[in-house]
């Protein structure tokens, strides 16, 4: 009975380590930038973690910077765009510029 709790205890753990590598910290934010969580819009805030496969929507005029865990460089998404963090990670062009 031990080895099991330990056992769900360690899986557990290692998932919750997988899934915070997937997190984005949100180092700035300005103007209206809102985050979907269950089917809901809720406004980003700076400082938060955002899932990789969050979708984001960035209004007019205002912008979004991110950064993942463990990378040097920040994920910047532009005014008027709307997607998962990690579709305007891996963009080559749109709405995002990466820089450091």
């Amino acid at each position: 009975m031990k080895r099991t709790i330990i056992s769900a205890l360690v899986a557990g753990l290692v998932m919750f380590a997988a899934s915070a590598a997937d997190n984005y910290t949100v180092k700035s934010v300005s103007g209206k930038v809102q985050y979907e969580e269950n089917g809901t819009w809720k406004t980003v805030t700076k400082g938060m973690e955002l899932p990789s496969n969050a979708n984001v929507t960035v209004g007019v005029g205002a912008n979004l910077i991110v950064n993942k865990a463990g990378e040097k460089k920040d994920v910047r998404i532009k005014s008027n765009s709307k997607g998962t963090i990690d579709s305007f990670a891996s963009a080559s062009s749109g709405g995002i510029k990466v820089g450091g």
